[in-house]
């Protein structure tokens, strides 16, 4: 994790091999790793600073984005 107020790494967090892309919740709280070589994106809890999941994906996760859920927009389409 990096402190954006002064670009320096905080801390450490393992996630799976190769990572090429971070989405992020919009409160900042998950942040979603796309791992290259091991095919699946960890997902890590910002606030405790741990990974706290890993979703097993068929292909090299490509783009990635996070969009908020409600009951009115289910798994984010209108």
């Amino acid at each position: 994790m990096i402190d954006s107020s002064t670009n320096q790494v905080v801390t450490e967090i393992p996630v799976g091999s190769f990572p090429i892309r971070i989405a992020m919740t919009p409160n900042r709280l998950r942040a979603f790793v796309s791992n290259a070589h091991t095919a699946n994106i960890s997902v890590l809890d910002t606030v405790a600073d741990r990974n706290i999941a890993t979703i097993p994906v068929e292909r090299v996760p490509g783009e990635s984005a996070v969009t908020p859920v409600s009951p009115l927009r289910k798994h984010g389409y209108r």
